[in-house]
């Protein structure tokens, strides 16, 4: 089926040319309105309706978009949405297709804006199908989402531990299930916890991950070494991402940095934007081989440093913000992150995530 992640992918690429003046809740409803009949000829108010925490959910691929996507699959109005992503700047255009070109192979500067809408038909057509059950007899009552399991003894100590580690999906490659189910308006574990080395303690929490049934059962057959190693780097990352958030969370957003970052989703540009700015200082900060995070900050950064800037230097003069002292506050998170041995996409996430929770999820 077609997973959050996929869906997740598809809308925060679309969000860095088109989100506008949307907060990315409500650009996922647009998304939907504009490849849904019923929303575009106002005879199903589903989209319209549909809560703001739904919508985040899919948006930061915390849940699938299975529901909305079995109501809506049937009734899909491509050239709408073609019409929805259309842009008008060649250059943005040559971006966007170097953007998608991995997810939609053959995307040109002429055809893009169809290609588009026909991956989003791809992704929510997919989802409408619901999970598909294992074709293994042994696997079927695990992934079954009707019957959750029963709590087993490491589930009962280091359970809750381990599935908030992982943000509540399931880790393995591949495979991004939900660890918990609905059953009767109840939470019901849809989860188990491994052992990830059969040869080291099975009481010690960096040595346990929680999986999805499917992935606990196929896992315990009988993980070679290379399967064991990749899991292990996989917790490895689980426990460099908790760090991280802990050296963060005792960085306070700035009550000024809130104010302004609550203003975005209303902002504009200041001014006329020359959406060919390509700062010297942007191409030097972030390597040449990532090109998904240069055009998405670079997206960012055309619409809108030049209004958010101006707008924090505003209120430093105002005495509502210390702009230089944020500034300085961010390097030194940067530098922390950096000299952890992050990445630039970890450190990119985990600096807006720090920004986010600060501000009060805007």
């Amino acid at each position: 089926m077609a997973d959050e992640t996929e869906f997740s992918e598809f809308a925060r690429n679309l969000s860095v040319y088109f989100q506008r003046d949307d907060d990315s809740i409500e650009f996922t409803r647009q998304l939907f309105a504009h490849i849904y009949k019923g929303s575009i000829n106002q005879t199903d108010s589903f989209v319209e309706n549909a809560e703001r925490r739904t919508l985040k959910g899919y948006y930061y691929h915390e849940n699938d978009i299975t529901n909305i996507a079995k109501h809506i699959a049937g009734d899909l109005d491509l050239g709408n949405f073609a019409e929805f992503v259309r842009l008008d700047s060649e250059d943005s255009i040559a971006d966007l297709c170097s953007t998608f070109d991995s997810t939609c192979p053959g995307i040109s500067e002429c055809t893009y804006n169809m290609e588009l809408a026909e991956r989003f038909q791809t992704i929510i057509k997919r989802a409408a199908k619901g999970k598909r059950k294992s074709k293994k007899k042994g696997l079927q009552r695990l992934v079954s989402k009707e019957t959750p399991l029963s709590a087993s003894p490491l589930q009962g100590k280091y359970g809750v531990y381990l599935v908030s580690e992982e943000g509540s999906m399931c880790p393995n490659d591949g495979c991004t299930h939900s660890l918990f189910t609905d059953v009767n308006g109840h939470l019901g574990l849809l989860y188990d916890v491994v052992t990830i080395d059969p040869d080291e303690s099975e009481e010690d929490p960096d040595n346990l991950i929680a999986l999805c049934p499917g992935c606990a059962a196929r896992y315990r057959l009988g993980p070679d070494p290379t399967v064991i190693r990749r899991m292990k780097e996989i917790k490895k990352q689980f426990q460099e991402q908790a760090l991280d958030r802990e050296l963060l969370s005792h960085q306070e957003v700035q009550e000024g940095v809130r104010k302004v970052i609550r203003k975005i989703p209303q902002m504009g540009p200041a001014g006329p934007v020359d959406l060919n700015y390509d700062p010297v200082v942007l191409r030097k900060k972030i390597e040449p081989t990532n090109i998904t995070l240069y055009l998405k900050t670079k997206g960012y950064v055309n619409y809108y440093f030049n209004v958010v800037h101006q707008t924090m230097q505003q209120m430093e003069r105002e005495g509502e913000l210390k702009f230089k002292s944020f500034c300085e506050q961010v390097r030194v998170n940067y530098l922390v992150l950096k000299e952890r041995g992050a990445d630039q996409d970890r450190i990119y996430r985990e600096l807006t995530d720090w920004l986010q929770q600060g501000t009060e999820g805007y």
